[in-house]
């Protein structure tokens, strides 16, 4: 079975509005992106999932009468956080355009400056 093309990247652009069209062109050149959709539209409600959104899964679940069982969100780094000023850096590696969150300029900031005292 071929590796899923999501592998390997930050699943926040796969539930964040803002990298919708990103996450849909990950998407569509996977080779596993029906076995992806027939499974989020048993269980997916939220994020980009099998090239689709929630919205183009509630009406393809609509025509096809399937009925949603209950949906796994998995959770992300919040802002203001050390993990959520990595999980920008590492979106800016990936080529991202992503703006500065100062918010969690400033808690990566104290995480720094705990790791030094801490010394």
């Amino acid at each position: 079975m071929p590796t899923p093309a999501c592998r390997g990247y930050d699943t926040i652009l796969f539930y964040d509005e803002a990298f919708v069209k990103d996450a849909k062109a990950i998407c569509n050149g996977c080779a596993q992106r029906q076995e992806c959709l027939d499974e989020a539209l048993l269980r997916e409600d939220f994020g980009v999932w099998g090239g689709t959104t929630s919205e183009e899964r509630r009406l393809i679940r609509e025509q096809r009468g399937i009925s949603l069982d209950k949906p796994k969100v998995e959770e992300h780094p919040r802002c203001g956080t050390n993990a959520g000023y990595h999980r920008l850096a590492k979106l800016r590696q990936l080529g991202f355009k992503v703006p500065d969150c100062e918010p969690c300029r400033i808690a990566h900031s104290h995480y720094q400056a705990d790791k030094i005292r801490k010394r």
